[in-house]
């Protein structure tokens, strides 16, 4: 994808600032809290980045592979490479893996910019095995983070100009079936954020970043 090309270099950069820690503390912390502290798995990250997730679960001791379309932001993944994590370039609405080959699927911050979540959801739950979990998470539509990602600054001069937000209920009605639980954090404003830089629990409003999470049964749709 061309545009995360482009951003790829300074991409991580966000995350040394003190709010970017912020950030990626919460939403990691959630990922964690959703997942368990799993180990000895096969884990997929499909929309990897620059794998700065793909290594937090790596590091718990699974094998993970990282899928990207963008070959510079792998670029910048490869530099986390450990004897757990690998990247491929890859369109996260044609993995080219075999059925059931995963026992966890995450993807995070990467629903929002495709063009056919719903393709994508099919193929995560394709090479996904029965009992497997499914972790999506994103930029809740109708939040703080949302609503100011949606302003006019950012449609004109960043990546989120691509973007398309997401209620919980918009995710949960994709895929309902195998559809468990939602959990949400950063509920404060990117700029509580700037001002304040401890992990705070602020539980007023619609959490910014969300957390899906599915368990394939034993007959897939």
């Amino acid at each position: 994808m061309a545009i995360f090309d482009q951003a790829a270099s300074e991409y991580d950069s966000w995350y040394l600032t003190d709010a970017g820690k912020y950030v990626l503390d919460v939403e990691n912390n959630l990922l964690l809290n959703v997942i368990g502290n799993v180990s000895n798995l096969k884990v997929l990250d499909i929309g990897c980045g620059t794998g700065i997730h793909s290594k937090v679960v790596s590091d718990l001791g699974n094998d993970v592979i990282g899928v990207d379309l963008s070959e510079k932001m792998l670029d910048e993944a490869r530099g986390k490479l450990n004897s757990h994590l690998s990247f491929l370039k890859m369109d996260s609405s044609c993995l080219l893996f075999d059925d059931n080959s995963f026992d966890l699927v995450i993807s995070l911050a990467m629903i929002e910019f495709v063009r056919e979540p719903l393709k994508v959801l099919k193929e995560a739950f394709r090479v996904l095995k029965p009992g497997g979990m499914l972790v999506i998470g994103t930029i809740q539509k109708g939040s703080k983070f949302a609503n100011m990602y949606e302003s006019e600054f950012f449609r004109e001069n960043t990546v989120f100009k691509h973007a398309s937000f997401f209620t919980k209920d918009d995710l949960r009605n994709m895929f309902p079936r195998f559809y468990i639980s939602s959990d949400e954090c950063l509920f404060n404003s990117y700029e509580d954020i700037l001002n304040d830089s401890t992990l705070k629990d602020v539980k007023n409003g619609i959490g910014s970043f969300i957390i899906h999470k599915w368990i394939k049964g034993d007959n897939n749709e």
